[in-house]
């Protein structure tokens, strides 16, 4: 061990040198080494037989560090960071000199890779007072740093080391169980994100000859639902406790009562039609949710999808549509352009029930309340009966629960969630904060406790406050189309010489390319650096590439920008040659996006003229 380290270990970190010293070397059959090449930081990989896993980039563990830390959004609005394998501790360093006031702690789950860390690499960095100490996987270390994080008033979010899954899986799996409510989920919904991006704008093209003759449910002038009360019914296990209730609600017309995605099949089964059934899903596979509806030929149950929804659902839907424009949905922003205005804009979350409370938000419904929102599991079940397609079993194996945790339910106990379900939770609670939503109302009965909503039973609410009959039955004949044609002509006309501008770019960009890599430098000159920044900005602000390829690569585009603006101003020197490349890559995979839209675009042209 480095002098200087053993003594940075022996003053700021208690007990780490004991447990160094008492854990054994060999916890797994990998072998650890530190590959040191020469003019390259040094990194550290794990040789498994003849599979070798790199901890850090080989090539600049710096510069990944930077984008590791740098990609995750709002990381100022957490009080404590807690970092889940620490490998040399690139990305800690970046952090912690980026926010030298967060406080944060290290979990390193293999005593191995710090020893060698420690024998290898000064770790000044935590010598401070925002470090609190480096814990390990032994049950004393675990639980103290369960106590520490049970004792903080503040959000806490925990940061793996991407690597570190792969590496180390079961590890991986065994701190999400024990810390997993900690975790961001900014890193599984932007996955999520990544993989629907190409869906949402191909079902916004596909679907657009829909939401140009359906009433988009937002429209201001049909205000049916104002101070009307609602139900946002979901398919949570305690949904049959609440049947009876919802059927009275029904058959007494006392609130407008909504299914939100596969909750409606339970409803069906026990003889309640719903009002309508709101959809967001943008995955082909989720017509399966409609499959009873579509055998049994029920149409009387409206369908309010969203413009980004799976095309194959709204094409074999067999009751009436009605619409809403999602923040997705940059397709028929720009085809409606200045004739939609920002009210009429759903913005997009993880789950259909977060989606439809947003929409009836601004629909002026009041109160939103929600039925078998449990976001948590039930009786080993985690939704309600009538809910038969092949997702699998209802009922979860018991040897899951091994990567639950635990979260306040509305009861005042506790209850269990995962990763997934817990991210439907905190994003119902960011947007019940971040829009102002008011008088919502959670009746599920042991399900988590959602923050900005009042727990009441429902049979409480039916005896207290829902007793008149306020459901108009021609609620439907006020909603109305009115989109103009002749705007959407003009649009479409705009696209093709915007069309133009986008390729001439590229073919300037192509030919910055060609005399960049002639001139064979790790970094762009100061007049190449210009004219890219020139290029760049042209790309972004043309029409087509906004409307069309941006909406379908939106996380590397971000991602990019990002790291690209980081570099401007910072001297000619200071742009790297590999993030030039990854652009030109980026630019590459847009162009073949346009092969998949061309046609969807030919068909909205011809249905205009």
């Amino acid at each position: 061990m480095l002098p200087d380290n053993e003594q940075l270990i022996k003053r700021k970190c208690k007990g780490v040198l004991e447990i160094l010293n008492t854990v054994g070397e060999n916890k797994a059959p990998e072998e650890v080494a530190v590959e040191k090449l020469p003019g390259r930081e040094p990194t550290i990989c794990i040789k498994n037989g003849v599979k070798t896993l790199y901890l850090h980039s080989r090539y600049n563990p710096r510069e990944e560090a930077e984008r590791i830390i740098g990609r995750i959004e709002n990381i100022g609005s957490y009080g404590h960071i807690i970092f889940f394998g620490f490998g040399l501790g690139y990305h800690v360093e970046y952090f912690a000199g980026k926010f030298p006031e967060k406080t944060f702690s290290i979990y390193e789950p293999r005593t191995e890779v710090f020893r060698k860390c420690l024998e290898n690499r000064d770790i000044s960095f935590i010598d401070m007072n925002s470090f609190d100490n480096f814990y390990f996987s032994d049950e004393a270390s675990e639980k103290e740093l369960e106590k520490l994080l049970a004792g903080m008033n503040c959000n806490i979010l925990a940061i793996p080391l991407p690597s570190y899954e792969a590496a180390f899986p079961e590890d991986y799996k065994s701190f999400r169980s024990i810390f997993g409510q900690y975790f961001d989920n900014t890193g599984i919904i932007d996955n999520t994100k990544k993989n629907n991006e190409k869906l949402h704008t191909v079902n916004a093209l596909n679907n657009f000859s829909y939401i140009m003759n359906t009433p988009n449910i937002l429209n201001k002038n049909d205000n049916f639902l104002k101070n009307k009360p609602v139900v946002i019914v979901s398919a949570g296990p305690s949904l049959e406790y609440e049947i009876e209730n919802i059927r009275y609600i029904k058959e007494k017309g006392l609130a407008y009562i909504f299914s939100a995605g596969s909750a409606v099949n339970t409803l069906i089964e026990k003889g309640i039609y719903p009002h309508a059934c709101w959809s967001i899903e943008p995955n082909e596979r989720s017509r399966i949710v409609y499959e009873k509806m579509i055998s049994l030929g029920i149409k009387s149950i409206p369908l309010i999808f969203g413009s980004t929804t799976a095309s194959n659902v709204v094409e074999s839907y067999p009751g009436k549509l009605y619409h809403f424009i999602t923040a997705k949905d940059l397709v028929s922003q720009y085809y409606l352009g200045n004739s939609l205005s920002s009210d009429e804009i759903v913005g997009m979350a993880s789950s259909v029930a977060v989606v439809t409370l947003l929409a009836l938000h601004k629909l002026g419904a009041s109160p939103i309340i929600l039925v078998g929102q449990n976001l948590a599991y039930k009786d080993q079940r985690y939704y309600s009966d009538g809910i038969d397609y092949s997702y699998g079993s209802k009922e979860i194996h018991s040897a899951y629960f091994n990567y639950l945790y635990k979260v306040p339910s509305t009861d005042g106990n506790y209850v269990y969630t995962d990763d997934s379900l817990n991210c439907f939770r905190k994003d119902m609670e960011a947007f019940i904060r971040d829009y102002g939503i008011t008088g919502v109302i959670n009746t599920t009965r042991g399900g988590a406790m959602i923050k900005g909503t009042s727990y009441i039973p429902l049979d409480e609410l039916l005896r207290d406050s829902l007793k008149n009959r306020v459901v108009d039955p021609e609620w439907e004949l006020n909603l109305h189309s009115s989109y103009s044609r002749e705007l959407i002509r003009k649009r479409s006309d705009a696209l093709n010489p915007e069309m133009k501008k986008f390729y001439v770019t590229v073919k300037e960009l192509r030919a910055l390319s060609d005399k960049v890599h002639d001139e064979n430098k790790t970094s762009l000159s100061e007049k190449s650096a210009a004219l890219f920044y020139r290029i760049i900005n042209g790309i972004l602000d043309n029409e087509f590439f906004h409307a069309f390829l941006y909406s379908m690569n939106v996380y590397e585009c971000r991602l990019l920008v990002k790291d690209i603006k980081a570099k401007n101003g910072k001297g000619s020197d200071a742009f790297p040659v590999s993030l030039f490349d990854r652009f030109i890559d980026f630019v590459n995979a847009c162009i073949k996006d346009i092969d998949v839209i061309m046609p969807l675009l030919a068909g909205i042209d011809k249905q205009m003229s």
